[in-house]
Protein backbone atom coordinates (compact mmCIF):
# COMPACT_ATOMS: atom_id res chain seq x y z
CA UNK A 1 0.00 0.00 0.00
CA UNK A 2 2.64 2.20 -1.45
CA UNK A 3 1.70 6.31 -1.03
CA UNK A 4 -1.58 5.34 0.65
CA UNK A 5 -2.87 8.18 3.37
CA UNK A 6 -3.81 6.72 6.29
CA UNK A 7 -6.76 8.33 8.10
CA UNK A 8 -7.55 8.18 12.00
CA UNK A 9 -10.62 9.25 13.59
CA UNK A 10 -10.63 9.67 17.38
CA UNK A 11 -14.48 11.11 17.42
CA UNK A 12 -15.62 8.12 14.68
CA UNK A 13 -13.34 5.47 16.64
CA UNK A 14 -11.89 4.05 13.41
CA UNK A 15 -8.87 3.55 11.20
CA UNK A 16 -8.55 3.58 7.55
CA UNK A 17 -5.75 3.68 4.71
CA UNK A 18 -6.88 6.01 1.18
CA UNK A 19 -4.83 5.48 -2.34
CA UNK A 20 -4.69 9.45 -2.29
CA UNK A 21 -5.89 12.33 -0.11
CA UNK A 22 -8.71 12.13 1.35
CA UNK A 23 -11.18 14.71 2.63
CA UNK A 24 -14.14 15.29 5.02
CA UNK A 25 -17.28 16.49 4.86
CA UNK A 26 -20.25 16.74 7.54
CA UNK A 27 -23.90 16.25 6.55
CA UNK A 28 -26.93 16.98 8.87
CA UNK A 29 -30.67 16.33 9.38
CA UNK A 30 -30.56 18.65 12.21
CA UNK A 31 -29.94 22.24 12.60
CA UNK A 32 -28.25 22.84 15.59
CA UNK A 33 -28.33 19.63 16.70
CA UNK A 34 -24.84 17.87 18.30
CA UNK A 35 -21.89 17.87 15.97
CA UNK A 36 -21.70 14.21 16.16
CA UNK A 37 -24.80 13.77 14.90
CA UNK A 38 -25.81 13.01 11.49
CA UNK A 39 -23.28 11.24 9.22
CA UNK A 40 -19.34 12.15 8.91
CA UNK A 41 -18.05 11.38 5.00
CA UNK A 42 -14.39 10.85 4.51
CA UNK A 43 -14.06 9.86 0.86
CA UNK A 44 -10.84 10.44 -1.78
CA UNK A 45 -11.68 10.18 -5.77
CA UNK A 46 -8.92 9.33 -8.13
CA UNK A 47 -8.26 9.70 -11.65
CA UNK A 48 -9.38 6.89 -13.34
CA UNK A 49 -13.05 7.62 -11.92
CA UNK A 50 -12.85 5.25 -8.73
CA UNK A 51 -13.97 6.88 -5.46
CA UNK A 52 -13.87 5.37 -2.15
CA UNK A 53 -15.07 6.37 0.84
CA UNK A 54 -16.16 5.69 4.49
CA UNK A 55 -19.65 7.16 6.11
CA UNK A 56 -20.34 7.36 9.56
CA UNK A 57 -23.02 7.61 11.68
CA UNK A 58 -23.81 8.14 15.56
CA UNK A 59 -27.19 6.44 16.09
CA UNK A 60 -28.39 8.04 19.35
CA UNK A 61 -30.70 4.80 20.11
CA UNK A 62 -31.72 2.05 18.62
CA UNK A 63 -33.79 -1.17 18.50
CA UNK A 64 -33.33 -4.29 17.00
CA UNK A 65 -30.07 -6.46 16.11
CA UNK A 66 -27.28 -5.41 14.67
CA UNK A 67 -28.31 -7.01 11.88
CA UNK A 68 -31.57 -5.66 11.51
CA UNK A 69 -29.54 -2.03 12.29
CA UNK A 70 -27.48 -3.00 9.49
CA UNK A 71 -29.76 -4.07 7.30
CA UNK A 72 -31.63 -0.83 7.77
CA UNK A 73 -28.60 0.76 6.68
CA UNK A 74 -27.79 -0.85 3.33
CA UNK A 75 -31.27 -0.27 2.41
CA UNK A 76 -30.79 3.71 2.94
CA UNK A 77 -27.75 3.09 0.87
CA UNK A 78 -29.78 1.36 -2.20
CA UNK A 79 -32.57 3.77 -2.25
CA UNK A 80 -30.65 7.00 -1.75
CA UNK A 81 -27.97 5.90 -4.66
CA UNK A 82 -31.20 4.71 -6.88
CA UNK A 83 -29.20 1.40 -7.52
CA UNK A 84 -29.94 -1.90 -8.38
CA UNK A 85 -28.64 -4.61 -6.23
CA UNK A 86 -25.95 -7.13 -7.72
CA UNK A 87 -25.26 -9.05 -4.51
CA UNK A 88 -25.91 -8.80 -0.64
CA UNK A 89 -23.44 -11.32 2.17
CA UNK A 90 -25.35 -11.31 5.69
CA UNK A 91 -23.06 -12.34 8.21
CA UNK A 92 -19.51 -11.73 6.97
CA UNK A 93 -16.85 -9.94 9.16
CA UNK A 94 -14.77 -7.06 9.05
CA UNK A 95 -12.39 -5.62 11.55
CA UNK A 96 -13.91 -8.65 13.98
CA UNK A 97 -17.72 -6.88 13.58
CA UNK A 98 -20.62 -8.19 12.29
CA UNK A 99 -21.01 -6.94 8.63
CA UNK A 100 -23.00 -7.00 5.41
CA UNK A 101 -21.54 -7.05 2.03
CA UNK A 102 -23.31 -5.24 -0.76
CA UNK A 103 -22.23 -5.31 -4.51
CA UNK A 104 -24.66 -2.13 -6.23
CA UNK A 105 -25.07 -0.98 -9.69
CA UNK A 106 -26.18 2.21 -10.57
CA UNK A 107 -26.46 4.49 -14.30
CA UNK A 108 -24.74 7.66 -14.36
CA UNK A 109 -24.96 9.32 -17.50
CA UNK A 110 -26.07 6.48 -19.10
CA UNK A 111 -23.02 4.52 -17.94
CA UNK A 112 -23.08 1.58 -15.53
CA UNK A 113 -20.88 2.20 -12.29
CA UNK A 114 -20.41 -0.34 -9.86
CA UNK A 115 -21.04 0.25 -5.80
CA UNK A 116 -19.26 -2.28 -3.07
CA UNK A 117 -18.29 -2.18 0.15
CA UNK A 118 -19.58 -3.30 3.68
CA UNK A 119 -22.25 -2.17 6.19
CA UNK A 120 -20.85 -2.80 9.53
CA UNK A 121 -21.40 -1.51 13.79
CA UNK A 122 -19.56 -0.88 16.22
CA UNK A 123 -21.47 0.04 19.64
CA UNK A 124 -23.59 2.65 18.38
CA UNK A 125 -21.59 3.93 15.18
CA UNK A 126 -22.58 2.36 11.49
CA UNK A 127 -19.93 2.52 8.78
CA UNK A 128 -20.80 2.18 5.52
CA UNK A 129 -17.01 1.69 3.20
CA UNK A 130 -17.66 1.97 0.10
CA UNK A 131 -15.93 1.70 -3.26
CA UNK A 132 -17.88 3.03 -6.49
CA UNK A 133 -16.08 2.32 -9.92
CA UNK A 134 -16.53 1.31 -13.04
CA UNK A 135 -17.86 -2.56 -13.60
CA UNK A 136 -16.07 -5.36 -12.45
CA UNK A 137 -13.16 -3.00 -11.18
CA UNK A 138 -11.34 -4.81 -8.17
CA UNK A 139 -7.92 -2.52 -8.12
CA UNK A 140 -7.40 -1.58 -4.47
CA UNK A 141 -10.97 -2.31 -2.79
CA UNK A 142 -9.04 -5.09 -1.06
CA UNK A 143 -6.63 -3.19 0.35
CA UNK A 144 -9.05 -0.55 1.32
CA UNK A 145 -11.33 -2.53 3.14
CA UNK A 146 -8.97 -4.71 4.66
CA UNK A 147 -7.16 -1.67 6.20
CA UNK A 148 -10.26 -0.65 8.48
CA UNK A 149 -9.51 -1.12 12.58
CA UNK A 150 -11.94 0.10 14.97
CA UNK A 151 -9.38 2.30 17.29
CA UNK A 152 -11.30 2.04 20.95
CA UNK A 153 -13.36 -1.76 21.21
CA UNK A 154 -14.58 -1.14 24.27
CA UNK A 155 -16.91 1.92 23.16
Amino acid sequence: MEDWVTCISLEDNFKIEFPSRYSQEHMTYFPNSNPRRGTWIYKTSLIDFRQFLISVTHLETYFGSEEDILNAALDMLISDARAKVLGRKNSTKIAGLTSIEYKLQKLTHETPVEIKGIVTISGNIVYVLSMISPENEQKDYNSFINSFRIINQSL
